[in-house]
């Protein structure tokens, strides 16, 4: 080996020594920062632990909120949504609608709406439950508030035969029964007394009553 040669290979081997001095400190600095990281870490979780032995202590010194205040404002919050909720249940059914319902409506709340499920969605949903039971059912009053008008019709019907009626036809029952004729009425004597034009029931038994006096006295005539 020449000596041009030894120079070459001493000189490599150098290099070579110097990038492994180079990354052996490279790696020294990487592991030091990652132990500085890792501390830093665990004394950020050991500041939280202390923070939450704080807290806790605290609330566990701090005296209980009173029942009648729990209360009071579990009672307000469920009053606040449920006028939110019928607001809005008035707005998409009518009040009518509404109203037919509401009894229903509590009763559902009282046994099933607790202080988890409290909400104007719960709320609005029961509503649209119990409407679609009561359209289920036939006997339910809600189809006369959604149809007033053939319950209207039926009462009509039911107004329509008041006890003058009956008395008028009666009357005029025992009219024809006295074998009236058409020559009977103006036959001599005073002259007939007209009946007034009829109006209703009331009038029409005015008016058959004035019939009957001109009856009556043409026999006397």
């Amino acid at each position: 080996m020449t000596e041009e040669e030894m120079k070459q290979k001493l000189a490599e081997a150098e290099e070579r020594a110097s990038k492994a001095e180079a990354e052996k400190a490279s790696l020294e600095k990487q592991r030091a920062d990652q132990n500085s990281y890792i501390t830093k870490l665990e004394g950020k979780v050991q500041g939280l632990e202390n923070q939450m032995n704080t807290v806790k202590a605290a609330t566990q010194a701090a005296p209980a909120i009173p029942p009648d205040i729990t209360e009071y404002f579990q009672k307000k919050r469920r009053e606040d949504y449920t006028e939110q909720a019928v607001t809005q249940i008035i707005s998409q059914v009518g009040k009518d609608v509404y109203d037919c319902l509401a009894t229903e409506l509590n009763d559902f709340l009282k046994l099933y709406m607790n202080e988890k499920n409290v909400s104007v969605r719960y709320i609005v949903d029961s509503f649209s439950l119990l409407y679609g039971r009561a359209m289920q059912n036939a006997e339910h009053p809600i189809h006369k508030v959604i149809n007033p008008v053939k319950e209207e019709n039926e009462q009509k019907k039911v107004e329509d035969t008041p006890e003058e009626q009956v008395q008028f036809r009666n009357e005029l029952n025992r009219m024809v029964n006295r074998t009236m004729t058409n020559t009977d009425v103006n036959a001599g004597g005073a002259p007939e007394v007209k009946p007034p034009q009829v109006q209703n029931t009331r009038e029409a038994m005015n008016a058959f009553k004035t019939r009957l006096f001109n009856l009556d006295s043409s026999k006397f005539e």
